[in-house]
């Protein structure tokens, strides 16, 4: 157990040495504008509303629609065949 852990950790630490280098430069140019607050504040809502509803979910065995969306199972009309 002891390896499946450290390898699932430096699994996540790889992971994030390849997001981070290039996501940081933008994350910087973006600070200094005006949209800085707003991408701040919704980002925020958006991670706290997945959040809870992954609480949700765990606490009380329930289907969230976040979880769907987060998995890529959403409904759409693509995915369930029906016509525009």
């Amino acid at each position: 157990m002891a390896l499946a852990l450290f390898g699932f950790d430096l699994g996540i630490e790889a992971q994030q040495l390849l997001v981070a280098p290039p996501t940081l430069p933008w994350l910087f140019l973006l600070a200094r504008g005006p949209l800085y607050t707003l991408v701040r504040v919704a980002g925020a809502l958006l991670a706290s509303a997945a959040a809870l509803s992954w609480i949700a979910q765990g606490a009380f065995h329930v289907d969230t629609p976040i979880d769907a969306y987060a998995v890529g199972e959403a409904t759409t009309p693509r995915a369930t065949g029906a016509r525009r």
